[in-house]
């Protein structure tokens, strides 16, 4: 029995597998010749679109955003106080010189003048103040001279042959400004003394400083206001001359006890700003009425230091200069 075998399998097939197969074929044609035509829609519209480019923004920096005057906007702690509040006018002042600065920071906050050399009377007693407190015992006792009780002026009650302690004359020359007290001092060092102040103000970097006297009756005693605020930071270091400087009233004993000295300071501010951490002021007829004062900044960081040198009315003009500060500046 002969097999046999076809060439042609294809009158095998069912027809419905043709049908099947090319009904896949076009679905396969579809899906790929649809996502050619969407990539080259998107490229196009792509190109036809313009770019998108983020909004480009100036640099501002906050420090030149100003809120206020001499306000900004940046972080409280970079900002350089006291701020200038130019709502508030300065001072008028008949001062032939005056200078207002904010120790911390060193921002001068008003000034007339402030390197114009002049007589600066009593102001003296700070230089002695400190020359006395760097090279004495407190404790030490002094007999009052003659010489002492018949200077100039009759504040301190001092009386010839008394002892009294450098403490107790420190006290007499700064509250009540006594020349005796000064003068009785400055004996305790064998005509030394003005040398010392001299010495003292030249370690300051004084250029335009000079002494005479202990008392400050000599004319020829002079500074500035500028360098007036160097003397004062340097006693204000001291505790004892801030103590004495800022006490209103007081009573000291000569050594013995036997008698007793009521003095009361001649800065008459101290009663209204307890702010004030020392102060001194001082006349003659060719300074004109002086005055210095140191007060803790409104903000509690640091002291402002007010000279004012040849004033009408040095107690009325220091006290419109320290009110003054607090409201023409924000702290």
């Amino acid at each position: 029995m002969e097999t046999q075998f076809s060439s042609d399998k294809s009158d095998n097939l069912d027809p419905a597998y043709f049908l099947k197969l090319f009904t896949a074929l076009a679905i396969l044609a579809a899906v790929y010749f649809g996502s050619v035509l969407f990539k080259n829609k998107t490229e196009t519209q792509s190109q036809n679109s313009p770019k998108f480019n983020p909004p480009q923004t100036e640099t501002v920096f906050a420090a030149s955003l100003p809120v206020a005057q001499d306000a900004f906007l940046i972080p409280r702690n970079d900002i350089v106080t006291p701020i200038r509040n130019w709502n508030i006018e300065e001072p008028k002042l008949s001062a032939k010189s005056y200078y207002v600065i904010e120790v911390n920071s060193g921002k001068v906050l008003a000034q007339r003048e402030p390197e114009q050399t002049r007589p600066i009377a009593s102001l003296s007693k700070l230089m002695t103040a400190l020359v006395i407190i760097e090279r004495a015992n407190l404790k030490d006792e002094i007999t009052i001279s003659k010489n002492a009780v018949d200077t100039y002026g009759e504040m301190g009650n001092l009386v010839t042959d008394e002892k009294m302690t450098i403490e107790s004359l420190l006290f007499a020359m700064l509250i009540e400004s006594s020349n005796d007290a000064a003068v009785a001092l400055s004996e305790k060092f064998n005509g030394q003394f003005v040398a010392f102040m001299n010495k003292k103000a030249e370690q300051l970097g004084l250029k335009n400083t000079h002494f005479a006297d202990a008392s400050g009756l000599a004319i020829e005693n002079v500074s500035n206001a500028k360098e007036l605020v160097k003397i004062m930071q340097e006693a204000i270091k001291y505790p004892l001359l801030k103590n004495i400087m800022k006490t209103s009233e007081i009573d000291i004993l000569s050594a013995d006890g036997k008698r007793n000295h009521h003095l009361i300071n001649t800065d008459k501010l101290l009663l209204k700003y307890p702010e004030i951490i020392a102060g001194k002021t001082g006349y003659i007829d060719e300074a004109g009425n002086c005055m210095i004062v140191a007060v803790s900044a409104p903000d509690g960081k640091g002291a402002i230091i007010n000279v004012i040198l040849d004033s009408q009315d040095r107690i009325g003009e220091m006290d419109k200069v320290i009110q003054w500060a607090k409201e023409a500046f924000l702290w």
